[in-house]
């Protein structure tokens, strides 16, 4: 329940921003609060070293309370003074109109994005700590810590995802989510034949920070690219959807393939999963703007 409401934020907050701010404050927007999104797993490792679990849902959840009212209250406020707004960008009136664009928009491929992503932004970290005590042979106090500082360092992707797509890529959506999965097949390779603890953490995080790059494309800049549509919401919540929907598949069947595949298999799998995102993002011919 605590997963099934929170997911509904996303979406509609897109839209919010997207309609009420120009497309370069819209991205900058989404970048603080994709940062944000990924500052949480560091900020929870925190916690749950000095209280319980309970506590720790105590603690989010009476923030998670604090900050509603907050923004009801300030989103109510600026409704009324007319600086937020809504329905500005309306879909296409024929029947069929709004699938048909978004098909023209590539939303098949990017709902592959999402589910790529999906397994390694939520799963693939969720294993991280037990795969540094199995695999690696780090305590679970010293897995802790390394978790927090990994995910401290793979929160970057937020600035780093979107500056390399405005400075190198040129704003091709396609081109950057292509090298991002194909630089954390790499590192998701490279793990393979490396064992020695610290050179294999380092091609971990530098894995799931290239995968998460290629997830920043998909949030910070596809979803927001759909502004004319006027379908930002929907289509933000379908690709949530999948994103979160491909993590509990992976949730359920990585403790199924650990046993028989072992973490060396596991890591391909990984790696596999990059490489059909390099492979499903490789550039049309027209750039996507």
């Amino acid at each position: 329940l605590t997963g099934f409401f929170l997911s509904m934020i996303y979406a509609p907050m897109a839209k919010m921003v997207t309609e009420n701010t120009e497309p370069i404050h819209a991205t900058w927007c989404s970048i603080a609060y994709s940062f944000a999104s990924y500052f949480g797993s560091p900020v929870a490792g925190v916690v749950a070293a000095f209280v319980s679990w309970q506590g720790g849902f105590g603690a989010s959840s009476g923030s998670l309370v604090l900050i509603g009212v907050i923004a009801f209250v300030l989103f109510s406020v600026m409704e009324k003074r007319g600086q937020i707004c809504y329905g500005q960008f309306k879909p296409p009136a024929e029947k069929g109109g709004g699938l048909k664009l978004l098909l023209r928009r590539q939303i098949i491929t990017f709902t592959l994005v999402a589910l790529l992503t999906g397994v390694v932004r939520t799963t693939v970290v969720f294993w991280m700590p037990t795969y540094f005590v199995q695999y690696l042979g780090f305590s679970e106090e010293h897995s802790a810590l390394i978790f927090t500082v990994a995910t401290l360092v793979i929160c970057i992707n937020a600035f780093l995802a979107v500056y390399l797509y405005e400075k190198l890529f040129r704003r091709n959506m396609n081109l950057a989510a292509m090298v991002y999965f194909a630089v954390a097949a790499l590192a998701f390779l490279a793990m393979y034949p490396i064992k020695e603890p610290f050179a294999n953490i380092t091609l971990m995080i530098v894995g799931i920070l290239a995968a998460n790059c290629a997830s920043t494309i998909l949030w910070s800049c596809y979803c927001l690219s759909l502004r004319d549509t006027g379908l930002v919401s929907g289509a933000t919540g379908f690709l949530d959807f999948s994103s979160y929907m491909a993590a509990s598949i992976a949730s359920s069947m990585f403790p199924k393939l650990l046993p028989s595949i072992g973490w060396q298999g596991l890591i391909l799998v990984w790696f596999a999963l990059m490489a059909i995102g390099a492979v499903v993002t490789i550039p049309r011919r027209t750039k996507t703007v």
